[in-house]
């Protein structure tokens, strides 16, 4: 009979030195106490619903294709941070980063063909036609001799330096090779990006305490007390990374990468897809290209902060959350939450704005389209007409890609 009573107390409250109770534990940490950062992310929550009833006068399908998306991005970042708090902060090591980042480059490229066959007919047909051709191209490749032959001449190339040290010698056509496309997804997304990761790790950039402990407390033992997790800190540590790469990567060394023809040879890689950008190309990348525009946001605010007399550190999640965010300015959905605050994702389209610029080949150069916030930034000096801000970028948007996206949503 005790041994009934035992097992049954053990599914209720389990030990704290169980897989289960530590979720547990987890999970009750953070409702009590009362969290500031956690009742700002109820408001936002609240925020949500009722833009829910607010967007009823919009085509359905986009309502549902928004929240939906929304719901997949919120879903895999809380995951994320989950498994940063329960299993990351007590054993984190180099190795242990270079999996984590590892397995989430599958899994994020993975999400992005989950939205492309969720909303398929809703996409713009540039980008389905290309994930069609590369289907079509896969399944040549490994099911057919010329295939297989083919596969021989690329592993050739790479063993002569092309993708590594030069450029490839088939130039644009590059775009359209699904063996190019593996390529640089494992060459970047599947090396660089872990490896750097795991350095910075080794060498004492990144720590990964927990994300609930509590930092801050206000009025401490009065009837308001309420506590402030570091789950705020990482949250506005991603956002200040975030700003200062837009500052000075984007909004500067972006900028000269497209007006430098001497420095747009690192950048022109990238630039080989344009209207047909998803996650599933956005790896096509050089490795200076990868630093000086995404890779460096961390290591300005660490130096930031040495040059304050801090600890020059930042945390692995404020660096994962920027990483993720400049990933999904990329995503076949123009929804793709960016920001993690529903507030700000539903006030600028991040990713809308930087699939302009892939379309374009110019203009919007940054990761956080300001003008979508605050209105109009810019006119036409001959005709007077606006040239950017929110209606005018999905207009935009529209006419490029022949889609109908709402205004309004």
């Amino acid at each position: 009979m005790s041994k009934i009573n035992n097992t049954v107390m053990e599914c209720v409250w389990p030990q704290t030195d169980t897989l289960a109770g530590t979720c547990q534990s987890n999970i009750v940490s953070m409702f009590t106490p009362f969290r500031i950062d956690y009742a700002l992310c109820g408001l936002c929550l609240a925020y949500v619903v009722w833009r829910r009833h607010a967007d009823r006068d919009c085509d359905a399908k986009y309502v549902r294709m928004k929240y939906a998306t929304w719901v997949i991005d919120y879903l895999f970042m809380g995951l994320s941070m989950w498994f940063c708090e329960s299993f990351m902060s007590f054993n984190f090591t180099p190795e242990n980063v270079f999996k984590h980042q590892f397995v989430n480059s599958i899994l994020i490229n993975g999400i992005d063909l989950f939205k492309a066959r969720l909303y398929w007919n809703l996409l713009p047909k540039a980008k389905t036609d290309l994930l069609k051709h590369l289907w079509k191209s896969l399944k040549h490749a490994v099911s057919t001799v010329r295939g297989m032959k083919d596969n021989f001449k690329f592993i050739g190339k790479l063993l002569s330096g092309q993708g590594i040290f030069t450029e490839f010698d088939i130039g644009k056509a590059s775009r359209r090779s699904i063996r190019h496309t593996i390529w640089y997804i494992f060459k970047v997304a599947l090396v660089v990006v872990p490896l750097l990761s795991a350095t910075l790790t080794k060498f004492g950039l990144y720590t990964c305490e927990p994300l609930n402990e509590t930092i801050f407390v206000f009025g401490e033992g009065k009837w308001y007390e309420a506590h402030v997790s570091r789950f705020l800190k990482v949250y506005l540590e991603f956002v200040l990374i975030s700003f200062i790469k837009d500052a000075i990567c984007m909004n500067v060394m972006h900028k000269l990468f497209h007006n430098n023809s001497s420095m747009y040879e690192h950048h022109a890689t990238h630039h080989l897809q344009m209207k047909e950008m998803s996650l599933v190309n956005l790896w096509y990348f050089d490795l200076p290209d990868v630093f000086l525009e995404d890779g460096c946001g961390p290591l300005l605010l660490m130096g930031l902060k040495a040059l304050g007399g801090g600890d020059c550190s930042v945390h692995y999640m404020s660096f994962f959350l920027c990483y993720i965010s400049d990933v999904n300015t990329h995503s076949i959905d123009p929804y793709t939450s960016i920001f993690w605050n529903p507030l700000l994702d539903n006030s600028m389209r991040g990713t809308l704005s930087h699939h302009l610029h892939h379309a374009l080949n110019k203009e919007h150069y940054s990761i956080w389209p300001m003008h979508h916030l605050v209105g109009p930034g810019s006119t036409d000096k001959k005709t007077g007409k606006e040239l950017d801000g929110f209606e005018i970028d999905c207009n935009m948007y529209n006419n490029i890609f022949d889609t109908k996206f709402p205004l309004e949503l």
